[in-house]
């Protein structure tokens, strides 16, 4: 699978791992009482407001990585600028799909919604901030 390949799966793995580290910890997190007067704080939760969204990134990135050496296409006589969009338009397609998915998480969907949710739960507090 080559040296691209094997970092793509290394990133997968990593990725992988977060998310559900993040998840799981944050599930942990509910089932306590001190979640009702709270945020999440505990493991990666120190490090990040959102480390699961992280960890999906990582995974959708990760796929495109592993994708990628097979969709590249040389430009062989030398097409320019279009020419080169044009061969590798496979690989450009592919790469939609973590951006966009990096776009919703990050700007639309993920972290917005649950920024506002906590902001009004949390907003007031200075250690929130």
């Amino acid at each position: 699978i080559g040296a691209v390949g094997v970092a793509a799966l290394g990133l997968f793995a990593l990725g992988f791992g977060v998310e559900t580290v993040a998840d799981w910890q944050k599930w942990t997190f509910k089932q306590t009482e001190a979640s009702k007067a709270s945020w999440c704080q505990q493991g990666l939760w120190r490090l990040s407001r959102h480390p699961n969204y992280c960890g999906e990134i990582l995974v959708w990135s990760s796929s495109f990585l592993f994708a990628a050496p097979a969709l590249i296409h040389p430009l062989g006589d030398g097409g320019g600028m279009l020419g080169s969009l044009i061969a590798n338009k496979d690989l450009i397609l592919a790469a939609i799909s973590p951006i966009f998915t990096t776009f919703l998480l990050t700007k639309v969907s993920g972290v917005p919604l649950a920024e506002a949710r906590n902001d009004e739960r949390f907003g007031d507090n200075p250690d929130y901030q």
